[in-house]
């Protein structure tokens, strides 16, 4: 699966944004794609054709308290499955084709059911063509 147009919102305000920010998000009516902290800082990801409207919430992002870094127009490729995320050999099959392809990732996300990577722009189609090719053409 495949998402584009996302928005990676990391603030500078500490824990304590992260409740401002959910509060923006709220008001706005966006869920997001993933909200957590990282390295004491909140870090939300959030898909911009699922924003009602996006440049009112953008204004709003840069008005918080603390200060914001905003990463936008980044792509998502994710591998969805029963257990996908449970068996540590599909992740080193992910980093192995990651490395193969030379994809420039921000981040990568592992769950039961999902294994996801976070890349800028213009890197979506060959991280799915490849996702595809080793996972579903090849035996999971």
């Amino acid at each position: 699966a495949g998402l584009r147009k996302l928005v990676r919102l990391e603030g500078q305000g500490g824990p304590g944004q992260l409740n401002d920010v959910g509060t923006l998000l709220s008001d706005a009516e966006v869920t997001p794609l993933w909200a957590r902290l990282e390295g004491g800082q909140p870090v939300v990801l959030i898909s911009v054709e699922h924003s009602p409207d996006y440049p009112a919430l953008r204004r709003a992002f840069d008005a918080l308290s603390g200060g914001v870094r905003i990463q936008e127009d980044l792509e998502m490729a994710s591998l969805v499955g029963c257990g996908i995320g449970d068996d540590p050999d599909h992740l080193q099959r992910l980093l192995a084709l990651v490395d193969q392809l030379k994809l420039p990732i921000l981040s990568i996300d592992a769950a039961a059911l999902r294994l996801s990577l976070l890349l800028p722009a213009g890197n979506l189609d060959l991280a799915l063509e490849g996702l595809h090719r080793c996972f579903i053409e090849e035996r999971v």
